[in-house]
């Protein structure tokens, strides 16, 4: 049978799956060799099934490898799925609108006195941490796409030539804009900023059966929403918090956690696609959410 992958690597990924020696990894084996992609694709593992650690980690080495290879020719439209998480992920962020608005004017109907303390304790914490807001920040450019910056076309040059973009909401930054020398970059051009209704949205491979779904930014709004995001982490790291090497720490505590069995960790279905904006409103000093507020884009163009 032809197979989307070289002979060799084929040949290694079917003796990785005999050498793992289970049941699970044998069955793998058998489906890749009769093509079954998408039931290669849907097979899944749960950790509570199992009474021995290595048992589960060979398991999971050959249905992960597997579950997770993009080029894997299964019958899946993987765009399709990540439009409809996201529209999924903007139905539940909209229901959580809902459910905490009355909050945003606490003594309403609808308000518990607890939540009302919970959240007014975690607001003085991040009014802590963040102290003021700064009404001006400097500006960077991204690694990647911007609304009108796509392809091979998406290097600091191309974006300190080509038209910039900006949603209405954002247009105070946009006299912030003028004063940057990418302004005079793009003047030199004759060209000047063009307003859009907000980000677009594309996918980038992400598994056998999904893409990855991603909102690209109006150039200038990305520029300066990157500008606070380095604030902000500057601001966390006096209080601790350094982003930078939070990957390693949590590495380090995940290890420690599954020696001792004192901690757990929590993998979130699209946590950063449902955080609301109420929720922002709620937890961040008035000055912060407004200035986030505005950068973000509120409307989403599929094409």
């Amino acid at each position: 049978m032809k197979t989307f992958l070289p002979h060799p690597v084929e040949k290694a990924v079917l003796r990785l799956f005999e050498d793992l020696a289970t049941p699970i990894s044998l069955k793998v084996a058998i489906l890749w060799r009769y093509g079954e992609w998408d039931q290669l694709a849907a097979m899944r593992l749960g950790p509570e099934h199992y009474l021995e650690a290595e048992r589960y980690w060979r398991d999971s080495v050959a249905v992960n490898l597997v579950r997770k290879l993009k080029e894997l020719p299964t019958s899946h439209d993987r765009k399709a799925v990540a439009e409809k998480n996201f529209l999924l992920a903007e139905e539940q962020c909209f229901r959580t609108n809902l459910r905490l608005l009355p909050y945003l004017s606490p003594g309403l109907p609808g308000t518990e006195l607890g939540v009302c303390a919970f959240i007014e304790r975690a607001r003085k914490i991040a009014t802590k941490i963040l102290g003021p807001c700064p009404s001006l920040v400097e500006g960077r450019h991204g690694k990647g796409a911007t609304y009108g910056d796509r392809g091979a076309y998406t290097t600091v040059p191309h974006k300190m030539s080509s038209e910039p973009t900006i949603t209405p909401d954002a247009w105070p930054y946009h006299f912030q804009w003028m004063g940057t020398l990418w302004s005079k970059a793009v003047a030199v051009t004759g060209k000047g900023p063009s307003y859009v209704p907000g980000n677009r949205f594309t996918t980038v491979p992400k598994d056998s059966e999904k893409d990855r779904g991603i909102a690209v930014e109006p150039s200038i709004n990305i520029f300066y929403q990157l500008g606070y995001g380095r604030v902000i982490r500057q601001r966390l790291r006096t209080a601790g918090i350094d982003l930078r090497s939070g990957q390693e720490t949590h590495k380090q505590v995940a290890c420690e956690a599954s020696i001792t069995g004192r901690l757990a960790t929590m993998d979130l279905s699209n946590a950063s696609d449902t955080i609301c904006s109420n929720l922002v409103k709620l937890l961040l000093p008035a000055a912060w959410a407004e200035a986030l507020q505005d950068l973000r884009s509120k409307k989403t163009l599929f094409r």
